[in-house]
């Protein structure tokens, strides 16, 4: 193991020990797992790929590989520890710091109202918080992407799903990556507007 590598484990697993709910493992992504979550993105648009709870940046990597333009990436940490290391590994790309609840305000303070959106990657460990937050953070996800937007969510429960999705939106598609430690499902979803939600927007 690398020092580098051990250097992130380490802090990934400092972050769980103090704030496991926050965290949801105690081990960070897999290579194979970023890389798979990454290809869900694809490499040419015109809107940011917003990354909630980027940790110790597997996926934020991968993002940036897979994107011709690196600047559509935008990353948003809650842990102030991960993010310093996260400046410090990708010092050209935004790091926010701030809670995905309060996403839409997050995002405009730092790219503008007129910011278009075209991605958000949750690493995000759902299941484990506080029903309320996980509630507002679906809120804000769905208000900030456009009817064709895509939200990718990946979790440790890798059961079949169903016909299950997050209030206000449609499953597009789920795959697992059997890889990683341990196994992850990767699941895409677009908003699902209703007529009244429509109606009332456009008043």
């Amino acid at each position: 193991m690398g020092l580098e590598t051990f250097a992130s484990l380490a802090a990934f697993c400092g972050e769980f020990i103090a704030t496991p709910r926050t965290i949801g493992s105690l081990i960070p992504s897999s290579g194979w797992l970023a890389r798979h979550i990454a290809r869900q993105v694809p490499e040419t648009d015109d809107g940011y790929v917003i990354e909630l709870g980027a940790g110790t940046g597997a996926i934020t990597r991968a993002l940036e590989q897979q994107l011709s333009n690196p600047d559509r990436l935008v990353c948003v940490e809650r842990s102030a520890t991960l993010v310093t290391r996260l400046r410090r590994h990708f010092p050209q790309r935004c790091i926010i710091e701030g809670d995905a609840g309060q996403l839409g305000e997050l995002l405009r303070s730092q790219l503008g109202a007129d910011m278009r959106i075209s991605h958000i990657v949750s690493s995000l460990p759902l299941r484990s918080l506080a029903p309320p937050l996980v509630a507002a953070i679906s809120q804000e996800v769905q208000q900030l992407l456009p009817d064709n937007g895509h939200y990718i969510q990946f979790t440790y429960h890798i059961g079949d799903p169903g016909d299950s999705a997050p209030p206000g939106f449609r499953r597009l598609g789920t795959s697992r990556v059997w890889g990683n430690l341990p196994p992850a499902r990767v699941d895409v979803f677009t908003p699902e507007r209703s007529e009244t939600a429509d109606l009332a927007s456009a008043a």
